[in-house]
């Protein structure tokens, strides 16, 4: 799966709020890779070393790329810390009545970031 998502990841890093799509106009999420890097972190010592070198690089780039075009620069723009969140977006496949938090921070985009930082920054010791 995770081969899979960042096969399908365009070449900015920041995933579209549905894998579907690969190109155009629509939202990214950038709590999505977030989340998929911090997984990708937690599954590397689990791995054999090349696999794991592997994954280990692929979320230092993700980290490097949503500072890059998530990252809040200014406290004036917005109070969380990751921009362009997907909450809920309206689509054939996820029937809902309308948009809410599309291309937004959410609380969810800026634990995974600041987990990302920390677990890049120093030894991780998950406390659940």
């Amino acid at each position: 799966m995770t081969g899979y998502f960042l096969d399908h990841l365009p070449a900015d890093g920041i995933p579209y709020w549905d894998l579907e799509f690969t190109a155009g106009d629509e939202p990214r999420d950038s709590s999505a890779a977030a989340i998929a890097a911090c997984g990708m972190l937690e599954m590397a010592p689990r791995l054999p070393a090349e696999e794991a070198a592997r994954y280990t690089e692929k979320a230092r780039w993700l980290a490097a790329c949503l500072a890059e075009h998530c990252a809040v620069t200014n406290p004036k723009i917005s109070n969380g810390l990751l921009l362009h969140g997907v909450y809920a977006k309206n689509s054939p496949y996820n029937p809902i009545p309308a948009d809410r938090g599309v291309d937004e921070c959410n609380t969810w985009g800026d634990y995974f970031y600041m987990e990302l930082l920390t677990r890049l920054a120093a030894d991780w010791h998950p406390y659940w």
